[in-house]
């Protein structure tokens, strides 16, 4: 930051000259003056768009590290660039479930798709008597979506975890649920995912009945929110 600029941000690679901040808008890191984190987050949505914004806006309030009234006044405080629309889409619909950056950017393709009445980190009694806290529900199509990172599945040990994670996906079923898993690259291919949330609403004998958006051009209203092309 400038003192005494108030323009828009230079952007002169590899360094960002923004305008100098509001004081509410600052604080003190190790006695160093820096943004608030609320800023930060809304700064990162300004840059990059809607699903990196998402994420560190999610991250942070999952940590407590802000709350939905610090991001609300970080919105009225800063002047943003380009990416206004989509600090203020972050604004409106980050939510603190999400435990990791692939829920958030599941949640972000669930609700593009339509699944608006998601439900995160549910709790689900199974038939043993045990409980499996889920990553999201659809509770109109009685399909559960889990994402999956792999990583813990590497190794001896993970191979336990598969076991657990099979023994775990059965009981879902016995519930009368079906279970769709997701990987990183089926975020990148919405259409794939909502070809496999409707598969399961059908196998669950629930059919979907929701109209699915035109995403050609779009992901959760906001235009850019994915860098790759949608898949068809």
């Amino acid at each position: 930051t400038r003192p005494g600029r108030t323009g828009r941000v230079a952007r002169r690679q590899p360094v960002q000259v923004h305008p100098e901040l509001p004081a509410a808008a600052r604080s003190a890191v190790d006695g160093l003056q820096s943004c608030t984190a609320a800023v930060a987050v809304l700064q990162v949505a300004d840059w990059h768009g809607v699903g990196a914004g998402m994420v560190v806006a999610e991250a942070a309030l999952h940590r407590g590290l802000v709350d939905h009234e610090d991001l609300r006044q970080a919105r009225a405080l800063v002047r943003l660039g380009h990416g206004r629309a989509a600090a203020g889409l972050i604004v409106a619909l980050a939510g603190a479930d999400s435990e990791s950056p692939g829920e958030t950017l599941t949640r972000l393709v669930l609700r593009a798709l339509g699944h608006t009445d998601l439900l995160q980190q549910v709790p689900i009694r199974l038939p043993n008597g045990r409980t499996a806290r889920v990553d999201f529900l659809l509770p109109a199509l009685d399909v559960v979506v889990e994402f999956d990172g792999a990583v813990k599945y590497e190794g001896a040990q993970g191979r336990d975890e598969l076991v657990r994670e099979k023994r775990r996906e059965d009981g879902l079923r016995a519930t009368g649920l079906e279970v769709v898993r997701l990987t990183w690259p089926d975020l990148d291919r919405p259409r794939h995912v909502g070809a496999l949330v409707d598969a399961a609403a059908s196998r669950a004998g629930r059919r979907p009945d929701r109209h699915v958006p035109d995403m050609t051009a779009t992901v959760g209203g906001v235009t850019g929110v994915r860098t790759t092309p949608l898949d068809t």
